[in-house]
């Protein structure tokens, strides 16, 4: 059987299982979850095997998720707004449920790491019953730190609640020295024993009968399974979709799209505030949608439209005219025609952008949430709180 992503290979009862696509550091695609569930499937099939060796090609174990694929360009684990958390969740748990093949195996499974093993590939590698790394590998989860959950959520249970915060609060990534002192991995050695050292835990554990192997693994995982791992991983996998839909996400979504991932990752990285987190007004996302919106729906002159814009995306100072129009009784009739307003750079609590007018008439002005062409205005008097709409 051929794959997309990997080779399958199996030699005196010990099956390897090698990550293929060494040009992207291994990097994780549509095809890797579902061809790595097939290549644990058969290797249980195979009466023959009674160990699984999941490695990688070339120069790192894995690099975690494709961004060139995930990030730069379109993809259904970026949906445009408002988005659905369940087509999110049917499509991540699906990639969750077969990297833990891996766990669920009846045989059981080693990680041979080098290189790198971070963000998905950190879950290839920790779905693993064991795990052997090089001295200078490096495993973390920097998407920790944005556009990213643990979907596996196997951090806490291999190194308990401090440990796991402090990896997924940081994002930082530890070398196979670190891991193994902090017990996330087995055994760290310098590379060229690598091979050496997982060929001698295979072959070992390779000379136990299959049944003896397979009911070993079962008491273990059930006794991770009583700790409630479905149910936090359900919820790790809800919450990965809500980290690429947030504010940031879709700042990092189109940071990439615009710079290159090499530039987001670095800017993530960097341990630089995320720039979407110092809560840059909603209009700053998809500008040229906005801007459009704008001229249709508020049909302003350009230059009043423009200057709402820029204050609306750059929190800069603007004018407008006072939409006297709604015609409020109490509010509006003393208020000459064409007064001007003030474009706050404080925000309502309602996350929508505030006008505020300078005779004090009027409250405020909110631009409804920008999820159509229109954009309807809605204008709250002082006198009774009660919104009105512009007149036509």
């Amino acid at each position: 059987m051929n794959y997309e992503t990997l080779r399958y290979e199996s030699d005196e009862r010990i099956a390897r299982i090698t990550l293929n696509r060494p040009e992207r550091l291994n990097a994780i695609t549509l095809a890797t979850g579902r061809d790595l569930r097939d290549a644990v499937q058969r290797a249980n099939a195979d009466d023959d095997v009674h160990v699984i060796v999941v490695q990688g090609a070339g120069r790192a174990f894995c690099a975690g998720y494709d961004l060139k694929e995930f990030a730069e360009g379109s993809s259904p684990w970026n949906q445009e707004m408002p988005w659905d958390p369940m087509i999110d969740y049917r499509m991540m748990k699906r990639n969750t449920e077969d990297f833990m093949s891996l766990w669920r195996s009846y045989k059981p499974t080693i990680a041979k790491v080098h290189g790198y093993a971070v963000a998905g590939g950190s879950d290839i590698a920790l779905c693993c019953d064991l795990v052997v790394m090089a001295e200078d590998a490096k495993i973390g989860y920097p998407p920790a730190r944005v556009w990213g959950c643990p979907t596996t959520a196997m951090w806490v249970y291999r190194l308990g609640a401090e440990k796991a915060k402090r990896m997924l609060l940081t994002g930082d990534l530890v070398d196979g020295r670190e891991a193994k002192a902090i017990g996330l991995v087995l055994d760290a050695v310098p590379e060229v024993r690598l091979e050496e050292r997982v060929s001698a835990l295979a072959r070992r554990m390779a000379a136990v009968p299959k049944n003896q192997l397979m009911m070993q693994k079962l008491v273990i995982n059930q006794a991770y399974d009583n700790m409630g791992l479905a149910g936090t991983q359900m919820l790790a996998t809800l919450l990965d979709g809500i980290t690429r839909h947030s504010p940031e996400g879709v700042w990092f979504t189109q940071y990439a799209a615009e710079r290159g991932f090499h530039e987001a990752v670095r800017l993530r990285d960097s341990g630089e505030p995320i720039p979407a987190s110092m809560r840059a007004p909603p209009l700053a996302k998809r500008a040229w949608y906005h801007w459009l919106s704008a001229l249709r729906g508020w049909k302003r002159s350009h230059s009043q439209a423009i200057s709402m814009i820029l204050a609306l995306t750059l929190r800069l100072p603007a004018l407008a005219r006072c939409p006297a129009r709604a015609r409020c009784p109490r509010c509006c009739r003393a208020c000459r025609p064409g007064r001007r307003m003030s474009l706050a750079s404080s925000r309502s609590p309602s996350s929508r952008s505030v006008f505020t007018c300078r005779s004090r008439r009027l409250t405020s002005i909110e631009a409804a949430s920008m999820t159509s062409f229109s954009m309807p205005i809605l204008i709250r008097c002082r006198c009774s709180q009660k919104p009105s709409r512009p007149a036509s």
